[in-house]
């Protein structure tokens, strides 16, 4: 399987061009990547601009911790191995082309398969994580078991260069085995839909229970190039590649699965209490010891 890209540069003077365009885009609840739709209340999937041997390049990614970002490899280290520049990160669910966070990276972890994990120096304010689904998890999948990508991707259907906001699009558990000799990437498939250029990295995410969502990878690319999405194939599917999460944990040792915590504030006589995954006091409001 021949993959769109193997890194997710976007020149941005096209941009230029565009921009009556995407902020009528960004107004709306529009058709997003090739078949999917925006979701604006998404509260994991992260998207980030940054510098590609001077190319300004979109990626998204899943914050998995409020300071750990799963992503595909080439949206951090590009074939020759050069490292990207000048990243910019928006906090989950945010837009794209909005003000960015003060995040820097601290570290980066690569596999040797495309994926990547990005060790910020601050929390990014994402409202939900998802629980990464191991490998005994992924491998009671049935054929044809359905799933979800996640991305701020190019627009197929408006030409926008990426989507303002996340959008998901539907996908296919129909593995095909381990591709290429790389244990850990599977081949997905969908009728319906696709991701393009800029949905690098982006989640990958199986409904597993009514209520509970998990990661089971991150998009490396796609087949039948298309502009720069992918286009069905002689079979009637449009093919991607995914890259399992679960077993490249251990490059990350900081990782925990994150769990809420309670404090209570007070003002006067005024008391709050504030559950979250990093709580903080209201302003005016002091942390009752």
């Amino acid at each position: 399987m021949t993959r769109i890209w193997s890194s997710s540069r976007l020149h941005f003077k096209s941009l230029v061009a565009l921009a009556t365009l995407i902020l009528f885009i960004s107004s709306q609840q529009v058709s997003a990547s090739r078949g999917g739709i925006e979701d604006r209340k998404n509260k994991f999937t992260v998207g980030f601009t940054f510098y590609d041997n001077r190319v300004e390049s979109v990626c998204s990614g899943i914050l998995i911790t409020p300071r750990i970002i799963a992503t595909a490899k080439h949206c951090v280290e590009n074939e020759k191995g050069e490292l990207g520049t000048n990243y910019v990160f928006t906090n989950p669910g945010a837009i794209i082309d909005g003000p960015g966070t003060k995040a820097k990276i601290a570290r980066t972890a690569v596999a040797d398969e495309d994926l990547a994990f990005i060790v910020l120096n601050r929390d990014l304010s994402g409202t939900s994580y998802l629980r990464i689904a191991d490998l005994e998890t992924i491998a009671k999948f049935s054929e044809g078991f359905p799933l979800t990508g996640y991305g701020y991707g190019a627009v197929f259907e408006t030409a926008a260069p990426y989507s303002s906001f996340p959008r998901k699009y539907p996908l296919v558990w129909r593995p095909t085995g381990a591709q290429d000799g790389l244990p850990n990437t599977f081949e997905l498939t969908s009728d319906l839909a696709t991701a393009c250029r800029g949905d690098s990295g982006g989640p990958i995410v199986a409904q597993v229970a009514a209520t509970t969502q998990v990661l089971v990878g991150v998009m490396s690319g796609a087949a039948n190039v298309d502009g720069v999405c992918g286009s069905i194939g002689a079979d009637g599917f449009y093919r991607m590649r995914v890259v399992l999460v679960s077993s490249y944990l251990g490059m990350v040792p900081e990782y925990s699965f994150p769990r809420k915590s309670k404090i209570i504030c007070v003002k006067g006589k005024l008391k709050k209490v504030i559950k979250s995954y990093n709580p903080k006091c209201p302003k005016g409001y002091s942390l009752k010891k």
